[in-house]
Order: C-alpha cells, then sequence, then structure tokens
C-alpha cells in the first residue's frame, strides 16, 4: 500500500513539474532547461525586423520622393542599423544624356568625405611603426618649408598651412600641366608662403593639409596614394567599386560619375579643374555599397586596433587646453548625449553625408551629384524619421532585448533609458502585434515572453498618459 502511494505521489509531482515548465518554459533546474527553448530562426527574426521597418520606409520613401520630384535630389541613399541595410534606393540618372539609371555602386566622387580614408592610410602606417603622429613632416619630406608643422597638425587641422585653392590659382602659371601633389609641395617651398599661425594654437579647417598627408603616405610607403589605399583599404574589404582618381595621373575608372549642376529642371555638366589633380583631401570615388563596408569595418580591428580607431574619435586639444570637435578625418558632435563621427563633403557638383551614430550603430550614407543644396535638411529629415518617434526604436530593441535574454533584461534596459529621458515610452499596439506575430509561428513561449514584457510596461505608459 505504501508503495502504491509513493508511485502516484510522484507521478502527481512530476506532473506538476512538467506544466510548470511548459508555461514558463525559461525554467532552469541546474543548469539546463528540461526542453530545448524556442528561438527564432534567421529568417523569422528578419520578418520580425521588417515589422518595424516597413512604417519607417514608408516614411523615408515619401522624404525622398519629396526630395527627388521637387527639389530634384539625383543620387544615392543608404541607411544601416547594427551593419544591416534598412534603406538603400537610387533617384535620377547617372548619365541625363544616355539616361543611364544610378544604382548603389555607381561611383560619386566624395569630396571631404575622402579625408577619413586619408587619415586610415597614416593610422595604418603609424600601426606598422613607419612613422608617428607627432614627427615633424620635415622627417619625411625634406623640402617641405616649416620645421614644426607635425602630423598630427594636418590631421587635425591646427597646421596654418594657406588654402591651396587659393595659391594654386595665383601662382601656378602653366594650364597645360595638372598639378599633382609634389606641385603643392614645390609651391609652398618656392613662394615661401606664410603660415596663418602658429602650429598647434589654432584650428583652421584645412584642404592643404590633407593633401600633404596623402602626399607623405607615398614617401613612407614607397608607392603612389592610390595604389596604397588600394592595398590596404579598399581591396581589403572588398570595395570593388571605389578607387582614387587624379586628373594628374590620367588613369581614368568609366564607372566614376561626372558632376552635373542643375539649372532649373536641366542638368549641365561641371568641367573638371586643373585642382582635379591634387588628392587626399577629395579624389576618392566610391559607392554607398561600398561605404557601408567601409562603415562596419570601423566596428572591427580589419585594418587598424581599436584603440587606434578611437583616437580618430578623439576631439583636437590646442595648446591652450581647448578642445575642437574635430579628430583624424571626422567631425564629432553629440546629439542626446550619444556620440555621433561625421563628415560632409563638397566639390564640383557633387554633394555628400556620412554619418555614424556610434551609440545606436546607425549609419546615414547620402551621395548626390547634381549640387543639390539641400543634403544636409534631407540626412537631417532622413535621421528623425527613422530615430524618431524613439519609443519606436526603443519598442524593437525591448522585444529582441526579450527574446534573446529574457523579460528581466528588457524591464532593465527600459528603466535605464527612462531614467535619462523622462518620455521614454514603448507602442503597446506593436508588442500586441508581435505576440500575435509569434503566436501565428506556434512560438508560444515566446509570444508568453512579449505578454509579460506588456503586462510588465503598461503601468508605465499609463503613468505617463496621466501625467503621474
Amino acid at each position: 500500500m505504501n508503495k502504491q502511494i509513493y508511485k502516484w505521489t510522484l507521478r502527481i509531482v512530476l506532473t506538476i513539474l512538467l506544466v510548470i515548465v511548459f508555461i514558463h518554459p525559461e525554467i532552469n533546474f541546474g543548469t539546463k532547461s528540461l526542453f530545448k527553448a524556442e528561438i527564432l530562426s534567421i529568417e523569422e527574426e528578419s520578418q520580425l525586423n521588417e515589422f518595424f521597418l516597413k512604417e519607417k520606409r514608408a516614411q523615408m520613401d515619401s522624404i525622398m520622393n519629396i526630395s527627388a520630384v521637387s527639389f530634384g535630389f539625383n543620387g544615392s541613399v543608404l541607411l544601416a542599423l547594427n551593419g544591416q541595410i534598412v534603406y538603400s534606393r537610387s533617384f535620377g540618372y547617372a548619365d541625363f544624356t544616355s539616361r543611364e539609371s544610378l544604382t548603389d555602386h555607381s561611383m560619386y566622387q566624395l569630396a571631404s568625405v575622402s579625408k577619413q580614408f586619408t587619415a586610415m592610410a597614416i593610422m595604418i602606417l603609424k600601426e606598422q611603426g613607419k612613422l608617428d603622429y607627432d614627427d615633424p613632416l620635415q622627417q619625411y619630406l625634406a623640402d617641405f618649408p616649416y620645421k614644426d608643422i607635425t602630423i598630427r597638425h594636418l590631421l587635425n587641422h591646427t597646421s596654418g598651412l594657406p588654402n591651396y585653392l587659393w595659391f594654386f590659382e595665383k601662382y601656378w602659371t602653366d594650364q597645360t600641366q595638372i598639378p599633382y601633389n609634389d606641385a603643392l609641395i614645390r609651391i609652398l617651398q618656392e613662394q615661401n608662403l606664410p603660415l596663418n599661425f602658429k602650429p598647434g594654437s589654432h584650428f583652421d579647417y584645412s584642404n592643404t593639409g590633407y593633401a600633404v598627408l596623402a602626399y607623405v603616405v607615398e614617401k613612407v610607403s614607397g608607392m603612389p596614394f592610390g595604389d596604397f589605399l588600394q592595398n590596404t583599404i579598399f581591396e581589403p574589404l572588398g570595395m570593388l567599386h571605389t578607387c582614387i582618381y587624379s586628373r594628374a595621373i590620367q588613369k581614368d575608372y568609366p564607372d566614376r560619375l561626372n558632376g552635373y549642376k542643375r539649372n532649373y529642371k536641366s542638368f549641365r555638366p561641371v568641367e573638371e579643374t586643373l585642382l582635379d589633380g591634387i588628392v587626399g583631401d577629395k579624389g576618392v570615388y566610391s559607392s554607398t555599397a561600398d561605404l557601408l563596408l567601409w562603415d562596419q569595418a570601423l566596428e572591427t580591428d580589419k585594418l587598424i586596433s581599436r584603440f587606434t580607431m578611437e583616437e580618430a574619435f578623439t576631439p583636437t586639444r590646442l595648446d591652450n587646453g581647448r578642445e575642437i570637435p574635430y579628430g583624424f578625418g571626422f567631425r564629432l558632435k553629440n546629439e542626446n548625449e550619444k556620440r555621433v563621427v561625421y563628415h560632409h563633403g563638397m566639390w564640383e557638383g557633387f554633394r555628400n553625408v556620412f554619418e555614424r551614430y556610434i551609440d545606436d550603430k546607425f549609419t546615414v550614407i547620402i551621395l548626390n551629384h547634381t549640387s543639390f543644396n539641400g543634403i544636409n535638411r534631407l540626412a537631417d529629415h532622413l535621421i528623425q524619421a527613422y530615430l524618431n518617434p524613439p519609443y519606436n526604436s526603443l519598442t524593437q530593441d525591448l522585444v529582441f532585448t526579450t527574446l534573446h535574454k529574457g523579460v528581466k533584461a528588457a524591464v532593465k534596459q527600459f528603466e535605464e533609458k527612462k531614467a535619462v529621458d523622462q518620455y521614454t515610452r514603448v507602442d503597446q499596439v506593436k508588442l500586441l502585434a508581435v505576440v500575435k506575430y509569434l503566436d501565428d509561428l506556434n512560438k508560444r513561449s515566446l509570444s508568453k515572453k512579449i505578454m509579460q514584457l506588456y503586462f510588465s510596461l503598461s503601468g508605465e505608459n499609463q503613468s505617463k498618459a496621466s501625467g503621474s
């Protein structure tokens, strides 16, 4: 009799345990769950991402269509989150005569966005032990006439060098010869041009400095600047639609775009000038697809160490201690207490934006070749459309935190966000829609987790709505 009671008791206990584990599959006994936890496949996670993105894409389509139809935007746009494309489209023509359409592989002159590649070349040489940032330029360029200027001064725009766009116009007399970077050094030496200020004492954005840096790369590496970038950056990253173009070298690339200037509803090509021979401050041609590869490489140690990369994102400090929001080839800013590194570019019909929201892992790339004047405003609109209202992105983050780490981790993430932003809230309608999506997939344990999140945060949203 006692044996029979023991068997029935054991059955009841096991049944209760099975029911508990079925209702709460995340419960562990020891170190392992009694059942394998449900997970979403890569395809299912992608579909769930699409659920959050489709409204944002519709917003961005609306912004871009207005920009293209009403304001003449003619270019390519790419937005990425965590390295994944969330929006990518091209609008208009690569060539207005042939009416060939632009694509995400169309190659645009990056103008000053090129400077970050020049800075990367210097950082690579530094890690190779071939130079140091505080070395004087005369150590590598014997003909350089200013003994107090260092490589760091050039990287940070604190050298005081005069603007070559001005002195070439005055001192370059042979209009049949296209000057290269060595000609720039020669003019500085021959004309004995004075510096604008003592090196290190002021910040003055300098195209001249980055043209000199490109020549330093050639002297130190022993190869043409374009070849060095090709061998150390473009090729290793698989950037197949990226190159350096200098009119002085007479090496053309058939896929690179021409710049255009808009005149009412028509577009006319912008003629190249003598200064298209100078590279380093400009001269990189690339596509939105290739720039995403570049963007992702900046998150890794494929090219340089993370420590060295962080130096490029560190503000400049003048001799008097004043801090300047410029690193090595990147402008720096903070938005909503989050770090942003970026650079814009403008040259002979090309207008470009490259912005990296480091903390959000969000990247905006806009390339245009028709002198479009509203590109900065367009970038702001696209960024706002994606990042705002903030609860859309937060809701998405909380859902994936719940699915991967559990409800407690998601609630903690919400509370940390709320501590710095009193208006933080989640989109409860979207949470319920995610519950239905998971139920339809028969992922019942996952849908219950999202339901738990919904109830955990519903009181927070109600308190916000009531103003308490």
